[in-house]
């Protein structure tokens, strides 16, 4: 059967749209070009600069892309004629799909001396205003791609081209505005949320997996104890109270001077604390300085300078456990948990008549408490009469509080079950929250007031002993006169006070001395 060369035109044509049509539906597009993220290892990419008519523009050479394409953004802006008949969907390398906005005929691309002409796809790409992919490596011809370097070596007629890129740039910080404008433009994000990583200690190793079952399920069944409070404290019988001597002047002092980097961690923790209500701002006659001071992390822990507050309060004479006597009630118990209180004293707020007294002052403002803050002279017995209130029935039974360390210790593993659904239904009727990542569960040694307890017994921690266990030791007799020589204690006393002086030939080592009050 034979065709006439009209009809042989037409069929060459048609065989020609279905390649193109075939070849559209085959785009496909690496997911680091289209969001601009690090590429993976296998798919090799490089970044340069470039130029169209005069417009710089950032170019990804990416070898997981199939096609050339451009980003949407940057048609707007040339002005380019955008041709939407090969509208289709591009397959993404992460298994998604893209849709085409159309395409751009003829974009000429001006790499330092190489020239490059090229219908483009347009999307909206992340990172980068052109991306160069198979379509384009395709009509090079033999390449040199050294990626360690950064560098591209090809021929382009008799000329050889060396393209190379610099290094990419480690991620850099940008402000919430910057973000925000970037998303508007087309660009793609991913918003992270850093949050503390808190999870539970491991429970002992001598735990069943049916144990370690029914543990977990009972932790998640109060898993609201171990969130982070959003509002203020209830009230309570305990709110902490501030009784001052009669006649005394408040005490208004000025803030200490500070650096630079103090001054913005002191403006942090304000912020945190007003953040979390647990502060607000204030005129009150009274006015304490703070102090910053370094915590095992090397983070700051902003406290307040109450010594002259402290002066002039009554004291509370509540009576605080002996570390003693507590670890005493542990004979015979196998299994511990340990639960620490998230900001023990905020738990607890201040009677509204005494907030004013625990005014603070900055650089930057004057602030007071609405909760318990650390430093005050009787807070620690206004905590411990609150654990000991609420625990009453628990305690020297199942449970020892120390401030905010509850010790839950049982001498069977079905009530240490029981015991500790008691304590956290305790702490979750009171609104008190736990700190998952100081806490322990289940184990059987544990560190708990600077001892270590388990089944055995208490021992002293080893970590505490560490210094005098590593002491070097002395082999020369001149080292050991120190320790050899004679030490020699002057006390005097009189109605007022009492004092005292440890000297070692003829010079002073310590001092103590003590004011006497009139129950002396």
């Amino acid at each position: 059967m034979g065709y006439n060369s009209s009809e042989e035109e037409e069929i060459v044509h048609e065989l020609h749209q279905l390649e193109q049509v075939a070849e559209v539906n085959a785009c496909c597009i690496t997911a680091c070009a289209l969001y601009g993220t690090p590429a993976p290892t296998a798919i090799k990419t490089m970044k340069l600069t470039a130029v169209i008519k005069n417009c710089p523009v950032v170019v990804l050479l990416d070898s997981g892309s199939s096609h050339n394409f451009i980003h949407i953004g940057m048609v707007k802006k040339l002005g380019w004629k955008l041709d939407q008949s090969h509208i289709c969907d591009v397959m993404i390398a992460d298994g998604g799909q893209v849709q085409c906005k159309g395409c751009c005929a003829a974009i000429p691309l001006t790499i330092g001396n190489y020239v490059y002409t090229s219908d483009m796809f347009a999307l909206p790409l992340g990172g980068c205003d052109i991306v160069l992919g198979v379509q384009w490596l395709r009509t090079l011809g033999p390449i040199l791609w050294d990626f360690e370097k950064l560098t591209m070596k090809f021929w382009y007629g008799e000329e050889q081209i060396c393209l190379s890129s610099s290094k990419p740039q480690p991620p850099q910080p940008i402000s919430c505005h910057q973000m925000d404008k970037l998303l508007h433009s087309g660009c793609y994000g991913l918003i992270l949320c850093a949050v503390e990583c808190e999870n539970m200690t491991a429970p002992a190793d001598d735990l069943s997996s049916p144990q370690q079952h029914e543990l977990h399920a009972l932790l998640d069944s109060f898993s609201a104890v171990f969130g982070t409070p959003t509002t203020l404290p209830p009230v309570r019988d305990h709110d902490h109270r501030i009784p001052l001597v009669d006649g005394c002047k408040p005490p208004s002092i000025r803030p200490y001077a500070y650096g630079q980097l103090q001054k913005s961690e002191i403006e942090k923790c304000v912020k945190e604390l007003m953040d979390s209500g647990f502060i607000r701002n204030c005129h009150s006659p009274f006015s304490s300085p703070v102090l910053l001071v370094k915590k095992k992390d090397s983070t700051w822990r902003m406290c307040m300078d109450y010594r002259q507050l402290n002066e002039l309060t009554i004291k509370d004479k509540y009576p605080i456990p002996l570390i003693d006597d507590l670890l005493d009630e542990l004979h015979g118990a196998k299994y511990f948990s340990k639960l620490d209180l998230r900001s023990g004293y905020h738990h607890i707020r201040v009677h509204p008549e005494d907030i004013e007294k625990t005014a603070f002052r900055t650089h930057e403002g004057h602030y007071e408490f609405l909760v318990m803050p650390f430093g005050l002279t009787n807070a620690p017995a206004t905590f411990q009469g609150l654990m000991n209130e609420i625990f009453r029935n628990c305690l020297r039974r199942f449970v020892l509080v120390f401030f905010d360390d509850i010790l839950v210790y049982s001498t069977s593993w079905s009530d240490h079950l029981r015991h500790l659904h008691t304590v956290l239904e305790i702490l979750k009727h009171h609104q008190l929250f736990v700190k998952m990542s100081k806490c322990a569960f289940g184990v059987s040694t544990i560190e708990y007031l600077g001892h270590i307890v388990s089944r055995q017994g208490v021992a002293a921690d080893p970590s505490k002993l560490k210094a005098v266990a590593e002491w070097p030791v002395l082999t020369f007799v001149k080292s050991l006169r120190d320790f050899t020589k004679p030490f020699i204690i002057e006390s005097d006393a009189s109605g007022y006070g009492i004092g005292a002086v440890l000297q070692q030939e003829g010079r002073p080592i310590a001092f103590t001395s003590k004011t006497l009050g009139p129950r002396n």
